[in-house]
């Protein structure tokens, strides 16, 4: 990588007592690269469903196209391709030489069991895989875990394009992230905060090394990737600790690196302080994190858990000064004890919202 990226470190709480027994840090790790020249992709597209729909998305990728799976058809006007032939195309994409499978996705379905390792194997072969809902009654919810497991992003048809546009100028398409943990420092919940937040499920924790890793797909040009990861931390001496070594690697070449740490007081008032930009991208990355837990609970069929997670955002929301939003919000759960619906426009809806969220506190 021929760019110099800026990574930093803040912790909240910044200063912990010698008094605590343990104490729960969220660390967030924040990574800037400028833009590079535009350098040329080679892309696989896969069409699930109608190529008719899929049409415009297609126009977005442009010339980044260089080649479709085998058995996934281009020439018909509405061929239906299931899951099940894009599990069989798979093996080719991984031998065909491209860095990125796109899959346009324009009919309602979920994504097969069975589909996951093929997907994995994929991604263990250096090809990250985006998912794009393309159609209007496509929930991108079952998608958004799988990405965490192969390196790559699902993508709203109108940002398509300027997704395209970052990868031809990412300084690295395919990023790793590892954080070394000092003795004792416990890992926990681990969040995306930017470009777009959610939880971060697919971490690999080697126990000798102590090193937790995870795949952070591009680098988004020009903008910020920021990761919140919460620790558990035992009790420590007066002075300043290193609870870990963060670093940002591309393949086994480290291009970023820095510390992150805590000061330990003996002055409890001390460790009152709080770092409200650490608190608020971690409240912005868990109320994603539960948006996606209500469409997967809805799913699922526990309309305890809907009501319940509903009823937290609606907190959340009053909390952070947006009533109208925590207003719409209730009606929302109102709606559901009544009907037992949530529909995909109140989901989209509410993934939008916090995004919007994302984007006012940044």
């Amino acid at each position: 990588m021929n760019v110099t990226p800026s990574f930093d470190s803040r912790v909240d709480p910044p200063i912990c007592s010698v008094a605590d027994a343990a104490v729960k840090v969220t660390a967030l790790l924040e990574l800037r690269v400028d833009a590079t020249e535009p350098r040329p992709l080679d892309l696989a597209v896969a069409v699930v469903g109608s190529n008719a729909l899929a049409r415009r998305a297609l126009d977005a990728v442009g010339d980044a196209r260089r080649w479709t799976p085998k058995g996934l058809r281009e020439s018909s006007t509405e061929p239906t391709q299931t899951f099940a032939t894009l599990y069989r195309a798979l093996e080719g994409a991984a031998d065909s030489g491209v860095e990125r499978l796109l899959v346009l996705i324009t009919r309602p379905t979920i994504a097969a069991p069975d589909v996951l390792p093929s997907l994995e194997q994929v991604a263990e072969r250096g090809i990250a895989i985006d998912f794009v809902a393309a159609g209007p009654d496509v929930d991108p919810g079952p998608f958004l875990r799988l990405v965490t497991r192969v390196g790559g992003e699902v993508v709203r048809p109108g940002d398509l394009r300027g997704h395209i546009d970052g990868l031809r100028r990412s300084a690295c398409r395919q990023t790793e992230m590892r954080l070394v943990l000092a003795t004792a420092v416990e890992p926990q919940r681990l969040f995306r905060v930017a470009p777009r937040p959610r939880a971060v499920d697919a971490v690999r924790f080697d126990e000798e090394t102590r090193t937790l890793a995870w795949d952070a797909g591009a680098l988004p040009p020009g903008a910020d990737l920021v990761h919140a990861i919460e620790m558990s931390v035992p009790r420590r001496r007066v002075g300043v600790h290193r609870l870990a070594e963060a670093g940002v690697y591309n393949g086994e070449e480290r291009v970023a690196t820095c510390d992150v740490t805590i000061r330990c007081s003996v002055d409890p008032s001390e460790a009152a302080f709080v770092e409200p930009s650490v608190v608020r991208a971690r409240e912005r990355a868990e109320a994603a994190w539960l948006v996606e837990e209500v469409s997967r609970a809805f799913r699922n069929g526990d309309g305890r858990v809907v009501s319940m997670i509903l009823d937290r955002l609606v907190r959340y929301f009053s909390a952070a000064g947006r009533g109208d939003t925590a207003d719409q919000l209730w009606r929302a759960r109102i709606s559901f004890l009544r009907t037992g619906l949530v529909g995909l426009p109140t989901m989209n809806w509410l993934r939008r919202v916090v995004d919007v969220t994302e984007e006012a506190e940044a």
